[in-house]
């Protein structure tokens, strides 16, 4: 739990990021990452300039929204 900070995650410094979705087959992965990480940053002044390195996976499909999963990994590089 915690913030990021919090967790030792410098999200002012350089970072990246490493997500995997299930979701509804007709979203796009690279739509969902570039969500993702506005979302994280939404807390964070809204600059996600310094993401510089991302990797996202589909590891499944689901059919209601209820069933989506999205996890990440943010890191410093």
């Amino acid at each position: 739990g915690g913030t990021l900070l919090e967790q030792g995650v410098d999200i002012y410094g350089d970072v990246g990021i490493e997500a995997q979705f299930i979701a509804k087959e007709k979203f796009d992965v690279d739509n969902f990452s570039k969500s993702l990480i506005d979302a994280i940053f939404e807390n964070y002044g809204d600059d996600d300039n310094n993401v510089l390195e991302t990797k996202c996976t589909r590891i499944g499909t689901c059919e209601s929204y209820s069933d989506g999963l999205i996890r990440f990994r943010l890191y410093n590089i």
